[in-house]
């Protein structure tokens, strides 16, 4: 079968000298370099997708930082102004309105990110502000005073445009209720320039760069394509660290200020990796086309050097579909004398001798080592149940001169038809007989203690099968059912099932105990025994090696119950079946 296996797989093949050429110029040729092409752009590939992910984290870890000083600043700014005497002197006096300027400008002054000063009194009139075009019944401006008046412990913060007088915007605004003797006399808030955020945003080298409060409103953005419905910024996630504005898909990260009241979001187009692909297809394709050109002539090299060794390849693929005679005839090959091609022939015309000789050979010795084999386990059979007869015989003795008489004639019977060598198959009929006599010997050891009972059709009986198969059966028993129990009962019965005949020896006894029964059956199905459990173990052997793997020997106990083996063997009337 392995053979007949391999002949298909080297038609279906068809693997030839020209082929073996071709395919070796392949395999250290084009191979190995499209191997190092796909190893060098799937590396590009994942260089610039991680490269990609760093960028935007690593923009949005320095915008962030920048973002958590400025709002420290300016929390302690205004901190400061809310608590100031000059602040509070001129909302009492409506004096001395350049100091209040003079404390606002010294800090603005130092900010990367500038901001409108508007000072307001308890009632919400604007009193002080830097931008000219302050509106003062401005609905989100006078809401957000409302909301600062409503919680004067707070630094309020709310996200709202308003445009100054320079027309620049300002978008984010920070106020604060000036309290005193715990009474509200007035308001501070500081409006950042949009511009001065958005300069550090377009100072990294990111596509878009977006700064929300924590609610997701806009304070700041690159790209406009970021502002949804009511300047809310919102994301729609296609996959690990990606999202979609627009169609257009970014890389993507997210960092939020250590008191949760901004976060950075940082974008980076997908397009360098899409034109990365791009690339690697083209090449690709470029190498496609130079893999079959290389084919082709790789093609034209390998024919010229085919021709000689197909008539070898053709012997060769004879012998492996079993035909022996598959000689090379090279005598009409002039071209080839003396050429190393006519050394391969003479080489392989041997070979085929050889091996001829040596399967013909090698199936003498197979037949020779079965028959060794069976007769060696065969053999094994008889020390032991001849030690437990002369036991027997040496008690007997000295008791009942006529019992021990009739057990030596009874051992006499048997050791002659176990040393009788008609043949390794016998009828059951006749095995039974030998085995009635193995029981009755030990009748008259145990007496009423052991009994027994056969049950074998007549047509079972006729079966051919090995010489001595069930007196080890009926040993195990005598061994293991006594050891609890005084009395025991063997039963042997058969059956035929289609084209099997399957015997059975049960036994009522003490049964196995269960590690022992383990070790037994783990015993039967190994193929060599290095203990000294010989019965069992040679008899389920003997039928493997006559008939295959397919049969031999099964055995299940029960403690305090009993004991049964059940032998399995092809249904056979004759030598010759």
């Amino acid at each position: 079968m392995m053979g007949q296996g391999r002949m298909r797989s080297l038609n279906n093949q068809k693997r030839d000298f020209k082929q073996a050429t071709k395919a070796l110029f392949m395999k250290y040729t084009v191979i190995p370099v499209f191997f190092l092409f796909f190893v060098f752009f799937s590396f590009t590939y994942i260089f610039i997708y991680f490269k990609t992910i760093n960028d935007t984290e690593e923009t949005a870890d320095n915008i962030l930082r920048q973002v958590n000083d400025i709002y420290d600043s300016y929390r302690n700014e205004i901190l400061e102004l809310a608590d100031s005497t000059k602040v509070k002197d001129f909302l009492k006096n409506n004096q001395n309105s350049n100091l209040v300027f003079e404390e606002f400008y010294n800090f603005n002054n130092k900010q990367k990110v500038k901001s409108v000063f508007t000072l307001v009194n308890e009632n919400g009139k604007v009193l002080l502000s830097t931008n000219r075009n302050q509106i003062q019944n401005d609905y989100h401006f006078t809401r957000f005073i409302n909301y600062i008046k409503k919680n004067p412990d707070k630094i309020a913060m709310d996200v709202m445009e308003s445009q100054v007088s320079r027309g620049e915007m300002t978008t984010l605004s920070l106020g604060k209720s000036i309290v005193e003797n715990k009474n509200v006399i007035g308001g501070i808030v500081l409006q950042l320039y949009e511009n001065d955020i958005l300069n550090i945003l377009f100072s990294e080298n990111i596509d878009i760069a977006i700064v929300t409060d924590k609610f997701d409103n806009i304070i700041a953005t690159t790209n406009d394509l970021a502002k949804g419905i009511m300047n809310k910024f919102r994301l729609e996630y296609v996959g690990r660290s990606k999202v979609k504005i627009n169609e257009e898909t970014f890389y993507f990260s997210q960092r939020d200020s250590y008191d949760g009241q901004f976060k950075i979001y940082t974008l980076k187009s997908a397009k360098n990796n899409s034109m990365s692909l791009i690339y690697f297809g083209f090449s690709l394709l470029t190498g496609t086309i130079l893999y079959f050109l290389v084919r082709i002539l790789a093609e034209k090299m390998a024919s010229k050097n085919a021709q000689s060794i197909n008539k070898l390849v053709t012997a060769v693929q004879q012998l492996q579909r079993g035909n022996l005679d598959a000689y090379v005839d090279f005598k009409d090959d002039g071209d080839f004398t003396e050429n190393e091609f006519v050394y391969l022939y003479k080489q392989y015309n041997d070979m085929v001798n050889s091996l001829d000789q040596l399967m013909k050979r090698n199936a003498e010795l197979a037949r020779i080592r079965r028959i060794s084999e069976i007769k060696l386990l065969k053999s094994q059979f008889n020390p032991h149940f001849l030690f437990n007869v002369l036991e027997t015989l040496r008690y007997t003795m000295l008791v009942d001169t006529k019992k021990a008489e009739q057990i030596i004639m009874t051992l006499s019977k048997l050791l002659r038809y176990s040393y009788d060598a008609t043949g390794e198959e016998i009828p059951l009929e006749n095995d039974l007989e030998y085995t009635i006599d193995y029981l009755q010997l030990h009748k008259l050891r145990f007496q009423d203690r052991l009994n027994y009972e056969i049950h074998i059709p007549e047509k079972a009986k006729e079966a051919y099968v090995p010489k001595l198969i069930l007196q080890p059966i009926v040993e195990n028993s005598l061994k293991y059912g006594y050891k609890k129990k005084m009395k025991m009962k063997i039963f042997i019965k058969g059956r035929i099932d289609g084209n099997i005949l399957i015997l059975s020896v049960y036994d009522d006894g003490s049964g196995i105990e269960p590690e022992k029964l383990q070790e037994l059956q783990e015993l039967l199905s190994k193929e060599e025994n290095a203990t000294e459990q010989i019965g069992l173990y040679n008899a389920n052997r003997r039928l493997k090696i006559l008939y295959g793997d397919d049969f031999g020997i099964t055995i299940s106990s029960t403690v305090n119950e009993g004991t049964e083996v059940e032998l399995k063997m092809p249904y056979k009337t004759s030598h010759y079946e």
